[in-house]
């Protein structure tokens, strides 16, 4: 039987806040069905999510509810990508849909009352959902220690809840102890790395693009922090280079 294709994912920008002020429990419960019942249906203009209550006074309530504009009905997470990588940036984006705001675009999607933002791609990104690349970077980046205890204690890779994945990354995180104390050689890493990485993309043997997606962000997210921290570098021995060249010319003129 084929798989339902759920369509949940769209586009989105922050709106505002909305500030209710239920008297009692019975209010505050009826407000709750109503903003459930409004984030069912999937052509609503907003997303209203990321409820915070507050006991108030006498039994009463504050309730701050926060919208989310739809920019984009609800698609699959791999349409939305196929759209996005075709455009060069949120510039380009937001001018086809004649967005005026300046905040800035996510993708979003309701998880129970709770409205959770992931990043858009673009055309420089795409790499970051293609499985070679993924792959490579994955695996090159388990040579690290710190990266394997990032993956180990990951909540997402977590709820993944898989016993086998559990099992790999135990023998990664041992492999790559046996290759610290030099018992075994550095290259031993590679074939328990990509074991790791296949529990995690593939599910009964077909690729679970979501997941792929989430380590392909995560390892943007790393090579943009590495870059940034590059860049500080580099903005730093400018610094003391221009520091040792004016040290050197005022010796010079106050000889």
């Amino acid at each position: 039987m084929e798989e339902k294709v759920v369509r949940r994912y769209s586009i989105i920008q922050d709106a505002n806040i909305e500030t209710r002020y239920p008297s009692n429990k019975t209010e505050l419960d009826i407000l709750l069905k109503k903003i459930k019942s409004y984030n069912g249906k999937k052509t609503n203009p907003l997303f209203c999510g990321n409820v915070n209550i507050e006991n108030y006074y006498n039994g009463s309530y504050i309730v701050d509810i926060k919208k989310y504009k739809k920019i984009t009905m609800p698609s699959t997470l791999q349409e939305l990508d196929e759209f996005t990588t075709s455009l060069d940036n949120s510039a380009r984006l937001k001018e086809m849909y004649n967005v005026k705001s300046e905040r800035s675009l996510y993708i979003g999607y309701r998880n129970q009352n709770d409205i959770k933002k992931l990043p858009i791609l673009y055309k420089d990104d795409k790499k970051y959902i293609q499985v070679e690349y993924v792959r490579n970077e994955f695996i090159k980046r388990c040579f690290q220690l710190d990266f394997i205890y990032d993956i180990f204690n990951d909540k997402f890779i977590n709820s993944l809840r898989n016993k086998k994945l559990y099992e790999q990354l135990d023998i990664l995180m041992a492999t790559k102890e046996k290759i610290k104390a030099n018992v075994y050689n550095i290259d031993m890493i590679i074939s328990p790395a990509h074991s790791v990485f296949r529990e995690i993309i593939y599910k009964d043997g077909e690729l679970n693009y979501n997941n792929l997606r989430y380590l392909g962000c995560k390892i943007r997210e790393l090579e943009k922090l590495e870059l940034e921290i590059e860049k500080q570098n580099k903005k730093k021995e400018g610094l003391e280079e221009y520091q040792l060249t004016f040290d050197d010319i005022l010796h010079k003129t106050t000889k």
